[in-house]
């Protein structure tokens, strides 16, 4: 039973993420249309270089993720806060409001006991100093899981991206859409192989960091 779900498990990690191993081999294809064999080459991320358009289309995609990903991280975290430690007006409203839209695991959106925030007081510490020392600690690797959802979100977001970005600004997804449109070319491999690589690496160090997965 072991071995079957094991292999299970496998099967699906290989139907989710054989395309994406494809996808970043074929962008050190030489062959612009993937020719078989298989030859070596850094061509397309030379090429990449001097393709402005798909270099700005990323950068924009980057700083508007960063700044969505700040904002919805601050909004999110005071608003969890107030919700998890005060009672007012109008919070079941805006607890059917906000909460819809989470499309993320509850342990990200899990928030603690106020035993440790106690304990603190009656050491003396201020609420100020509570929120610092105590609250913000624990709920870090929770808030900085959700900073990365958001930018990743943002990051990936075509539908709004499309239709609110204005004349001659575009964004990554869309630029690889119109590409697609007009000529796929495999510099959207060479970009899109650094993007998927840089992300890995940085999701590892910060679960290594955190130890999301357990001390083990």
């Amino acid at each position: 039973m072991e071995r079957a779900a094991k292999t299970y498990l496998g099967l699906i990690l290989i139907f989710l993420y054989l395309p994406i191993v494809v996808m970043i081999a074929m962008a050190f294809n030489r062959s612009p249309l993937y020719e078989m064999p298989f030859t070596f080459d850094l061509v397309w991320f030379k090429a990449l270089a001097y393709n402005q358009r798909l270099l700005q289309a990323s950068w924009n995609s980057i700083w508007i993720a960063c700044i969505n990903a700040v904002t919805a991280t601050t909004l999110g975290t005071l608003a969890a806060y107030a919700f998890a430690r005060y009672e007012f007006r109008a919070k079941r409203l805006l607890q059917i409001l906000l909460f819809p839209p989470i499309t993320i695991p509850w342990l990200i959106i899990g928030t603690f006991g106020p035993q440790l925030e106690e304990a603190a007081a009656s050491l003396g510490a201020t609420p100020w100093q509570s929120f610092w020392r105590i609250t913000v600690p624990v709920l870090l690797p929770g808030i900085t899981a959700a900073a990365l959802f958001a930018f990743a979100v943002s990051f990936d977001q075509f539908v709004v991206s499309y239709f609110l970005a204005p004349p001659g600004t575009s964004t990554l997804p869309v630029e690889i859409y119109t590409s697609i449109r007009k000529g796929f070319t495999p510099e959207i491999n060479a970009i899109s192989s650094i993007i998927i690589l840089f992300s890995m690496g940085l999701m590892l160090i910060v679960a290594r960091n955190y130890k999301f997965g357990g001390d083990n």
